[in-house]
């Protein structure tokens, strides 16, 4: 695979903040076929788009192809943009957040219904306790 860059384009130079890569291949019909390079250019525009859409700057943008394979020509793309403007890691914390306390909620709601019967005695609670402090003792002092 020899890859070769075609294009290497500086986009918004003054742009200073956070930015995002982006590295994609595809591959289009062999360089042969005319209109190849026209295909390839418009896979890229359409790319270049939904960013503006997305109110994202392109800051650089780098193509590499690749015309060994004989049956079709391969692209590599990256493209630096700036970043999302929305706080996705907050948004979806957020998001998780609430998820839990609604869990939460119901988890509360349907134990606080159960009927728990009577408070145990202290001989109740004893029996379990003596039990794991033999477990505990048992392990503790068993050689390795």
């Amino acid at each position: 695979m020899a890859l070769e860059l075609i294009k290497d384009t500086a986009g918004d130079t003054q742009y200073r903040g956070k930015a995002e890569k982006c590295v994609y291949t595809f591959s289009t019909i062999p360089e042969q076929i005319p209109g190849e390079s026209w295909l390839a250019s418009q896979i890229v525009q359409k790319q270049i788009e939904e960013l503006a859409k997305e109110n994202s700057r392109l800051l650089h943008i780098r193509i590499w192809r690749d015309t060994s394979p004989t049956w079709q020509t391969d692209y590599k793309v990256e493209v630096f943009a700036s970043a999302s403007p929305l706080w996705w890691n907050a948004i979806i914390l957020g998001v998780l957040a609430i998820l839990a306390l609604i869990i939460t909620w119901r988890i509360v709601e349907i134990v606080k219904d159960i009927d728990w019967g009577t408070i145990p005695t202290p001989i109740q609670w004893a029996i379990p306790l003596v039990a794991i402090g033999l477990i505990v003792l048992l392990l503790v002092g068993r050689k390795r």
